[in-house]
């Protein structure tokens, strides 16, 4: 247990008067917050957070103020009080009870997930603290969640100290040491560089790896491009080919390179290419070929992504095992070794995965999907011919083909790909939040379209495993042998999707899932036959946890998959008569920004006879529910005639 600390005043406080609220604001947002409050008795402050944090629901932040306030405030309101109390050190306007103090934790942790700024960081530190009035400490688990807030709202003093009181063995705190001792990172004394240097390369000691070089004296502008490979002995074996595709490449591209050409395993090649730069870019992509005779360019003329540039790679390769490295990532010398030793040692094995950490420019380790070692998509390596030849290309859609590749190779080969070393950093990836990836995957959220994407590949493969398809994609890939959002396939018509009809509802399956879609696929159906143009769109209502991975349940999806009905997806246009709601409960704490979809009228239907429920179902309050609809879609929500 940690007990909070509030004397650091570094940062800004909103205050109550600064923002223009106060406890006795006007009785429409008391109403809200209190009717808010009622609707969410049936959800534990745990089960909200998460519900919320699957969304990506900002409103729900309001309820859990509301369970911490006993209805007094919303979450602007009482993030104002936290700020107050933090930086004042007197006793804050609100001392929360036992209940309330768990509600204050949920909020605190989900502003975390949802996090963007420093600031959400520091309105997140300071609910920490509100929770935990004099005598009261705060749970063991959020200890690393608080110090996080700390350390990314710049409060590094009061950070150092709360992660002094974990075990000396804990995972967390070694990490989050080395993101405390980072030198990047502003603070009022400036840490020891090789007391951070080491504590950094823990990582690789830890397991057994040789830690990286840090070149202090070289002229780039981000920490991470400082990483020079430690000196390893050099191994023999088959040609490994490796793929890097590449847009518009700046000086990353060199550290990338680097870390290739320095791998152990001598007998590689790397294919670098470029996806359509500009001629600016000729020069930059001229040294890399001159670095060693074993780097080839290859300069595509149009620009097609990045997964058409695989498949240009996989056309040239010549090596007996193909793997992929991305193009701003560095390799720890050891990677090629470990996995073709293991596909060598493994005959059976069609391919193999490494894992990795995401930092980012400064080598700080925290960022929006954590200080984990996860698994590295590019890293995987497979047997070029064997798998070429029974599953062909990597599809070539813009984003989310590296997942489905590896998982097409499972179905095909009834095998997972192997996972090496799970324990060992063998590549680091840079994040970047504006990258595509950092936008759109997050701990317990990612963009529709990648759900979308993955739910489509989901019932493909199931016919692979079933011997029912060929796996096999090639370089046309047309017709396509399941469906993509259209968004995510280069080309595609840009004006807004029309439709006679989009019937939208939550159809994620979650965990304890009792609801029975037969209704919603039937009258899908019915619409089709009639010769409408149907629209199916996912609307996040608030329920039990996804199941993993996030998937659109099956019986809906295979009707996007026969063509009946085509994904239409939350951030994108079109345009419709009608939108039906199966269960209008979703919008019960729907975010009121609008969706951009024009449509004619909004109808409230009754094909859901076991809606998404916890422990009971929520009464549906339809005052809520037009206002919601109204916010969302400009109209007024009907309701089905009473028979």
């Amino acid at each position: 247990m940690v007990t909070i600390e509030t004397t650091d005043s570094t940062i800004t406080t909103r205050s109550v008067a600064s923002t223009g609220l106060s406890p006795a604001r006007d009785s429409t947002r008391r109403r809200s917050a209190r009717a808010l409050l009622a609707r969410t008795r049936e959800l534990s402050d745990h089960e909200l957070s998460t519900a919320a944090q699957w969304a990506d629901s900002r409103r729900v932040r309001d309820v859990l103020a509301a369970r911490a306030s006993a209805g007094r405030y919303d979450f602007l309101e009482l993030v104002s009080l936290a700020h107050e109390a933090s930086l004042s050190g007197s006793s804050p306007r609100l001392t929360p009870s036992a209940a309330e103090s768990r509600a204050l934790v949920e909020l605190a942790r989900l502003v975390i997930q949802q996090a963007w700024n420093d600031s959400e960081f520091a309105d997140a530190a300071a609910l920490y603290e509100l929770s935990t009035p004099t005598g009261r400490t705060l749970p063991d688990a959020e200890q690393h969640h608080y110090a996080t807030a700390l350390l990314a709202s710049a409060q590094h003093a009061k950070a150092v100290r709360v992660a002094r009181s974990w075990p000396s063995r804990d995972h967390d705190r070694r990490q989050f040491v080395v993101d405390a001792l980072n030198p990047h990172h502003s603070s009022e004394e400036t840490p020891s560089r090789d007391l951070w240097l080491h504590a950094f390369n823990d990582a690789f000691a830890s397991v057994g790896l040789e830690p990286p070089r840090h070149d202090a004296s070289a002229l780039v502008e981000h920490e991470f491009d400082r990483l020079v490979a430690p000196p390893v002995g050099f191994v023999d074996g088959p040609l490994v080919s490796v793929i890097m595709s590449c847009y518009r490449p700046g000086p990353e591209i060199r550290t990338a390179v680097a870390s290739i050409l320095a791998q152990s395993w001598r007998n590689l090649e790397l294919l670098v290419v470029d996806d359509g730069s500009p001629a600016e870019f000729a020069s930059l992509l001229d040294e890399l070929e001159a670095l060693d005779g074993r780097v080839r360019v290859i300069r595509r003329e149009t620009n097609r992504g990045t997964y058409v540039c695989r498949n240009a790679g996989l056309d040239l390769a010549r090596g007996e095992f193909v793997t992929m490295h991305d193009s701003d990532d560095w390799a720890h010398p050891r990677r090629l070794e470990t996995q073709a030793g293991h596909l060598l040692a493994t005959p059976d094995a069609p391919s193999n995965s490494t894992f990795a950490l995401r930092v980012t420019d400064t080598l700080s380790l925290f960022q929006p999907r954590g200080r984990d070692i996860k698994l590295c998509e590019p890293s995987l390596m497979f047997r070029r011919e064997r798998v070429m030849r029974r599953i062909g290309y990597f599809d070539a859609v813009m984003k989310g083909a590296d997942s489905e590749f590896r998982r097409r190779i499972s179905s095909a080969f009834d095998r997972e790909s192997d996972l090496v070393r799970p324990d060992a950093p063998l590549t680091l990836q840079r994040y970047r939040r504006s990258s595509l990836t950092g936008e759109e995957i997050r701990p317990r959220w990612m963009h529709d379209s990648r759900i979308a994407y993955a739910s489509a590949y989901r019932l493909w493969h199931a016919t692979i495993a079933q011997q029912d398809a060929s796996p096999y994609l090639d370089r046309d890939q047309q017709p396509r042998p399941f469906p993509a959002p259209r968004e995510m396939i280069r080309g595609s018509e840009a004006a807004p999707a029309r439709f006679d009809t989009i019937v939208a509802l939550d159809f994620v399956e979650r965990e304890r899932d009792r609801r029975d879609f037969t209704e919603v696929e039937r009258r899908i159906r019915e619409l089709a036959a009639s010769g409408q143009r149907v629209g199916l769109a996912h609307l996040w209502s608030v329920g039990p946890k996804p199941l993993a991975p996030v998937h659109f349940a099956p019986r809906l999806q295979a009707l996007v998959a026969e063509g009946l009905a085509t994904q239409v997806l939350l951030g994108t246009e079109a345009e419709a008569d009608r939108l039906l709601l199966p269960d209008a409960s979703v919008l019960q704490h729907a975010d009121p920004t609008p969706l951009p979809w024009r449509v004619g009228t909004v109808v409230a239907e009754a094909w859901m006879p076991r809606p998404l429920r916890h422990r009971r179902r929520a009464p549906l309050d339809q005052r809520v529910c037009a206002d919601a609809a109204h916010a969302l879609f400009g109209v007024e929500l009907e309701w089905p005639r009473r028979r």
